[in-house]
Order: C-alpha cells, then sequence, then structure tokens
C-alpha cells in the first residue's frame, strides 16, 4: 500500500500525525465537558433534550415505511436521551483516551500505542458512510420536498468531515508503516547454524 511522505504539502508525517492527534483530542475532551454537563443538570435539562431530539425525530415521520425500522430506533433514542448521553460520554472518553494514545506512541515511536486511535476512526468512518448513505436512501422515500432536502444536504454537509478524516487517517497510517519499515530494518539478522562437513562413507582417516 502507498505511503504518503508528506501531510499536507509542510509537515512530515511524524508532525503531521502529532497534529491529528491533537485535532482529535479537543473536541473529544469538548464532548466530554458537555455531555458530563447535560448529564449532572439531567433534572433540569431533561426537558429541553427530549423536546430537541424529538423535533429531530418528528422530520422523518413523513417517511415511507421502507425506514420505518430507522424511524422506530430514533424514535427509542429519543424516548430515553439519559441512556443515549451515557453511550455518548462513553464514546467521547474512548475517543479522548485513543488521541492520547495516539500522540504518545507517535512520540515515543510506539506502534502498539497508534493501533487503536487507527482502529477506532476506521470504524467511525465506517460508520458515517453508512449514515451517509441511509440518508439519501431515506430521502428517496421522503414524499415532502423540504424534508427530502434536507436529508440531502445533511448527506452531502458530512462528505468534506469524512474526507478530512480519511485524509488524517491516511497521515497517521503511514507513519505507522514508515515506523514498521524502520524497525525492520534494525532487527538483528539470525546467526547462521555452522555448517557440518561429513565424511563421505568407507573413507579412510589417516
Amino acid at each position: 500500500m502507498p505511503c504518503m511522505t508528506t501531510c499536507c504539502c509542510c509537515f512530515n508525517t511524524y508532525q503531521g500525525s502529532i497534529i491529528i492527534g491533537v485535532l482529535s483530542l479537543l473536541p473529544s475532551i469538548t464532548g466530554v465537558g458537555l455531555v458530563s454537563h447535560l448529564i449532572n443538570t439531567w433534572d433540569t435539562n431533561n426537558g429541553e433534550v427530549t423536546e430537541w431530539a424529538q423535533n429531530i425525530t418528528g422530520s422523518l415521520e413523513t417517511s415511507s415505511s421502507q425506514i420505518s425500522v430507522v424511524t422506530d430506533f430514533i424514535d427509542a433514542a429519543s424516548a430515553d436521551m439519559y441512556t443515549v448521553l451515557i453511550v455518548l460520554l462513553i464514546y467521547f472518553v474512548g475517543s479522548s483516551l485513543t488521541a492520547l494514545m495516539l500522540i504518545s506512541g507517535v512520540y515515543q515511536s510506539m506502534r502498539c500505542l497508534m493501533l487503536p486511535w487507527l482502529t477506532v476512526v476506521l470504524l467511525r468512518l465506517l460508520t458515517v458512510t453508512i449514515c451517509v448513505g441511509m440518508f439519501f436512501y431515506m430521502a428517496g422515500g421522503v414524499p415532502d420536498s423540504r424534508s427530502k432536502e434536507r436529508l440531502v444536504m445533511s448527506g452531502l454537509g458530512i462528505i468534506p468531515e469524512i474526507a478530512l478524516t480519511m485524509y488524517g487517517w491516511l497521515c497517521v497510517f503511514s507513519h505507522y508503516h514508515h515506523l514498521q519499515l524502520m524497525e525492520e530494518q534494525v532487527a538483528p539478522m539470525p546467526e547462521e547454524e555452522p555448517i557440518q562437513v561429513l565424511t563421505p562413507v568407507g573413507e579412510n582417516k589417516y
């Protein structure tokens, strides 16, 4: 697989991976703080959060029966937003830890610390890509032109995020591959066993 040698045409993959780790850490920490605040003040804000979630769900009520499963899932999530917030908190905490591990792994040239971030971001890319496909699929089954336009614009708005995330993932993976090549170059060669010369059968020794 071809690897990148530069990031944004002005950084090497080491510097780019550090920057990407920091950029991944900042929104994750922000998410932890925001979700933690909502959970701590749930008794006060639960009505507003639930109403906001139900308003989002209401935009899908005009969808066709093809996506009833998706609508039912969103309805169930909006009815139990406290559980959704707990799941989001776990996700943001995990993302923060993987970003810290990435920064530490790049700084210390330890590939094993980079793997969690590479895995989590790859799974997130696959999930978001599927969501974009679902937006376009749902737009095809919505008779209301306003709702259809909203779904299409939502899907198109996520595409730049997918492209930027994929670029960052490739940069980090390229540095991971670079470290792997360096480890293979400095690995000691296995010692060759001495060759034993066998004396032909029947040969007399003097």
